[in-house]
C-alpha cells in the first residue's frame, strides 16, 4: 500500500494503479491538516509507504528511532505523475 501524502495530487493514486500498484491518498483516509505523525502512524499499521514531497517525515522518523514507515521523498518542483511520466518516455523512446 502507498500512502500518498495530502501535498500531492491525488492524480498519485490513478498513476500508480496504472502500475498495479495499491495507492490511496490521505484526503480519502484523513483530514488534510493532519500531522505528519498521523500519517507515518496510519502508514506503519498498514504496512505501506509513504510518498511525500514533505521533507520533514525522515527527520521525524530519525527523532522517534523508527525504522518503518518506507518514505519515498519526492525532491522536484514538477509534481505532476502523468506530465512527469509523458516527459520520461519522450526522452527514453518508451
Amino acid at each position: 500500500m502507498i500512502l500518498i501524502d495530502s501535498n500531492l495530487t491525488p492524480a498519485w493514486v490513478e498513476y500508480l494503479q496504472s502500475f498495479g500498484m495499491t495507492a490511496v491518498h490521505w484526503w480519502n483516509i484523513g483530514k488534510g491538516d493532519a500531522p505528519d505523525s498521523e500519517l507515518l502512524e496510519w502508514a506503519a499499521a498498514h504496512n505501506g509507504v509513504l510518498l511525500t514531497s514533505d521533507g520533514d517525515f525522515s527527520q521525524l522518523l530519525a527523532l522517534r528511532g523508527l525504522s518503518r514507515p518506507s518514505v519515498i521523498y519526492l525532491r522536484t518542483k514538477e509534481r505532476d505523475p502523468w506530465d512527469r511520466g509523458n516527459r520520461y518516455a519522450a526522452r527514453t523512446g518508451g
